[in-house]
């Protein structure tokens, strides 16, 4: 074919760019991958609960939207933490929903007047507008947002407390862990993906003293900090991590604390997980251009946050040499783009061989039989892949921008 030699001659121009760009990511993120898991293994873990030196009034926010299966669980949960009741509020922003949350909601507060404030909403307008109305009634010293199917450890707020005892602390993400695991495959894949997301990627960061994001559950703020930045911006599809980007641009660090744990519901289905992440990945990407002022006064956890967020635009680089690469097999290739093409494979199985083992490691009970899935991790890593690709052609075409919730089911 005539468009034989013309493909040939463009493969060097069209593969040595992304395949550098994805050596280059790679290589950076597994050396942050590599001292979370030296500082994971370790021994770093929780330690015993201390006694409280001091109790700061704690405002927990809670967003929700036809919930009614998941509230319940929720409520009662933090009822039964080991916290002063006259040191905490529950505040539930009950953002228009069309099922029996309200109701839910409404016997909650009136049997526990003093402990849960409920609030109506009866026009949604995404989680940050529900979450800027509760910061607007909060009393507490610290600000708290857990979604609705969370489901928080007892000793939650006594561990948050006792990270907050030092002043220079503005922020702390805890750690989220998956309640459905053994639902099916997916979760299975989605839940070991967090734990070793966390466990290994956020405690590097803060290891290292680079950008820590947040997660949009399980994560406390100082409330004047939170205040005097403007809140959460209601124009974001990932409002948590746009929030600590502009912490960071205001001089402040979120920390991660492997001791703040609560448990939630990962995405059971393709339809849930999809639209979970191409929400993330679009608002990773816009977050990314918008703060690309970050860089004019440089510094590791300023670049390291824009590496973070342009995170999607490398897997959407990775999607596309994948579609390339069986050209490096089929046409005669430089020396360069070979060695590029060994590099690329090489690091990348290598990654993604080492998380397959350590999500088999992370969860317990271990069994040998649950190396027989790993195979999977392949397949979700292309379809992460393809979700990122979708997100960046949203961001160019300039498609239409819908906050949209995850279900949940209780």
């Amino acid at each position: 074919m005539l468009l034989d030699p013309l493909f040939a001659s463009l493969l060097p121009t069209l593969f040595v760019p992304l395949a550098l760009l994805i050596f280059l990511w790679s290589l950076y993120t597994a050396t942050i991958f590599v001292v979370g898991m030296r500082r994971y293994f370790g021994g770093y873990g929780e330690g015993e609960s201390k006694p409280l030196s001091h109790t700061p009034f704690i405002s927990l926010i809670v967003p929700a939207k036809d919930e009614e299966r998941a509230i319940p669980r929720l409520l009662d949960s933090l009822i039964d933490v080991e916290y002063p009741k006259e040191k905490m509020e529950i505040l539930i922003v009950e953002d228009g929903s069309s099922d029996r949350t309200g109701e839910i909601c409404r016997r909650y507060a009136s049997n526990l007047p003093k402990l849960i404030r409920y609030f109506h909403r009866s026009v949604s307008s995404g989680k940050p507008a529900a979450l800027n109305f509760g910061l607007q009634e909060a009393c507490g010293d610290i600000v708290g947002i857990l979604d609705a199917d969370s489901v928080p450890r007892r000793d939650l707020l006594r561990r948050v407390a006792t990270r907050f005892e030092k002043q220079e602390v503005i922020a702390i993400q805890g750690i989220t862990q998956s309640m459905n695991a053994g639902v099916n495959m997916l979760t299975k894949i989605v839940s070991r993906e967090e734990a070793v997301w966390l466990n290994t990627v956020l405690n590097g960061k803060d290891h290292l003293g680079l950008f820590v994001p947040l997660t949009g559950t399980c994560q406390f703020i100082r409330t004047e900090v939170l205040r005097r930045i403007g809140g959460w911006d209601e124009a974001s599809l990932a409002e948590d991590v746009e929030l600590a980007v502009r912490l960071l641009e205001s001089g402040h660090h979120v920390k991660f604390c492997e001791d703040v744990i609560s448990f939630q519901e990962a995405p059971s289905n393709l339809s849930q997980l999809f639209t979970q992440r191409l929400r993330w990945y679009r608002g990773y990407i816009e977050t990314a251009i918008r703060y690309g002022t970050l860089l004019r006064n440089p510094s590791w956890s300023r670049v390291d946050a824009e590496t973070y967020l342009l995170g999607p635009i490398v897997l959407s680089a990775s999607f596309a040499n994948y579609l390339l690469s069986w050209a490096v097999f089929t046409y005669p290739a430089t020396f360069l783009v070979d060695i590029l093409a060994g590099l690329m494979a090489g690091l990348t199985s290598t990654l993604l061989v080492t998380v397959g083992f350590l999500l088999v490691y992370l969860v317990k009970p271990r069994k040998i039989s649950s190396l027989l899935w790993l195979p999977f991790i392949y397949v979700y890593w292309f379809l992460q892949m393809s979700i990122a690709t979708y997100a960046l052609f949203s961001v160019m075409l300039r498609r239409p921008r819908i906050w949209t919730k995850t279900e949940k089911t209780g």
